[in-house]
């Protein structure tokens, strides 16, 4: 993770037939991020195979809180099993999210950044 000092992480989103992949690189405080497109749904192309359709600089620490509350947000509006329904076979990253929000906490400190919200199931 790099709020954790990774140097770099990637992930891909399926856009049937095709692919978009991130690729996040850390520069110091700074973040490097790109967005590629690729036409087979997860070809395992390399990354120099995609087209750049995406791409910016932004600071760490506050892409990493834009993400700590968009989960916070999903988990907030659809619960963690509303989250299933969704995207099927993938439970929410609990674990994930709480690892991003205890590295985003100010130095020394353990407390949460953020809000935490709270888990419910909705209703059918």
């Amino acid at each position: 993770m790099i709020c954790e000092g990774g140097e770099s992480a990637s992930c891909s989103w399926a856009e049937e037939p095709g692919e978009y992949r991130w690729l996040l690189r850390s520069t110091g405080q700074q973040l490097e991020i790109e967005v590629l497109e690729f036409d087979k749904l997860r070809g395992r192309e390399p990354d120099s195979d995609g087209k750049l359709v995406f791409y910016a600089r932004a600071d760490a620490v506050s892409f990493g809180r834009a993400v700590l509350r968009t989960m916070d947000n999903l988990v907030e509006q659809l619960g963690e099993d509303g989250y299933v329904e969704r995207w099927v076979h993938y439970p929410f990253p609990r674990d994930e999210v709480e690892r991003l929000r205890l590295a985003l906490a100010p130095s020394g400190q353990k407390q949460r950044v953020g809000r935490r919200p709270r888990t419910r199931t909705r209703s059918r």
